[in-house]
């Protein structure tokens, strides 16, 4: 079964740029638990609710907080960088405090994981 994970996940990665068990919302990698195939029992027959952003009520774990923060500085960054204030405004929707993410990004510049290579812009260094 791995063998065949890896090939299907490794194909669409390729063609596609885009890697289908990783969560869109936090960059953790996810469990596949099952295939639906069209016309079976296990098979969706309506839309699936839109997505949200996590509920502000759960409090998300330090390394939650740093794989959201540096999904959000790769969403942005363009030729030079991601605007802080853009980082820290995402970030606030996705529920983590105004403090809390400018914290993490001083964190992660600390541990080398981002750069600052202009005031008000920041990069992902890895």
């Amino acid at each position: 079964m791995v063998v065949i994970k890896r090939c299907w996940r490794d194909e669409i990665r390729r063609v596609f740029h885009y890697d289908p068990l990783m969560c869109p919302n936090c960059r953790t990698e996810m469990e596949l638990v099952d295939i639906c195939y069209e016309g079976s029992e296990s098979y969706p027959t309506e839309e699936p609710p839109p997505d949200k952003p996590p509920p502000y009520y759960r409090k998300l774990s330090q390394m939650e907080r740093m794989q959201l923060i540096i999904a959000l500085i790769k969403e942005n960054q363009n030729g030079r960088g991601a605007s802080i204030e853009k980082v820290v405004s995402e970030a606030i929707v996705r529920g983590i405090d105004r403090e809390q993410a400018f914290n993490d990004i001083q964190h992660l510049k600390f541990e080398g994981y981002v750069y600052e290579p202009k005031n008000g812009e920041i990069r992902y260094a890895l």
